[in-house]
């Protein structure tokens, strides 16, 4: 027998593949996250402190690195991906927020993981910065934000990452909510 579930307080969205292909990066890396938290605000809105928390990639490239749009090779749709799933972060705050859903982003750290050779050889298996993002009371108020490793909100230019421009440079991937 089922139980049925009435709400669901905190989302980790921290689904992701490596992009080997335009569009897999476009659905996986970018439209699943959009479609699970539309899918998920109404089980999301019943919970006292909702909260979505998306995994993202580091801090410094995201600050400096342009927003691409190009997907040619391996290097640009993962430089595609950082700024794109950042980029989300921005208007899913803004739809959501009428049901008191918080969505942000954050870095992991260097964490084990199956995603890369590399990854899966580091020792790390503790992301504190997810606890204290969902759980932590001073972050009822944060939403719209990206935070770092540490917890840190991670200062981006509003020149790039605000909701207009996220509006315009996602509008090719997602139907998104004109009252943003």
């Amino acid at each position: 027998m089922k139980a049925k579930i009435n709400h669901i307080d905190v989302l980790l969205d921290c689904a992701g593949v490596y992009p080997k292909s335009r569009q897999i990066n476009i659905d996986i890396n970018l439209r699943s996250h959009y479609f699970l938290a539309h899918a998920l605000k109404d089980l999301l809105s019943n919970a006292e402190h909702p909260s979505i928390a998306i995994v993202t990639g580091m801090p410094k490239p995201i600050q400096k690195m342009p927003i691409w749009e190009l997907q040619f090779n391996i290097i640009l749709r993962g430089m595609w991906e950082l700024t794109h799933k950042t980029l989300l972060v921005k208007p899913l705050a803004k739809e959501l927020e009428v049901n008191n859903i918080n969505v942000n982003a954050f870095f992991p750290g260097d964490v084990q993981s199956n995603l890369m050779k590399h990854s899966k050889k580091v020792k790390n298996t503790k992301v504190p910065v997810g606890s204290y993002l969902v759980f932590d009371p001073s972050m009822e108020s944060i939403n719209g934000k990206f935070l770092d490793n540490y917890g840190h909100i991670v200062p981006l230019s509003n020149g790039k990452y605000n909701a207009d421009i996220a509006k315009q440079r996602l509008a090719n991937y997602l139907i998104i909510s004109t009252h943003i």
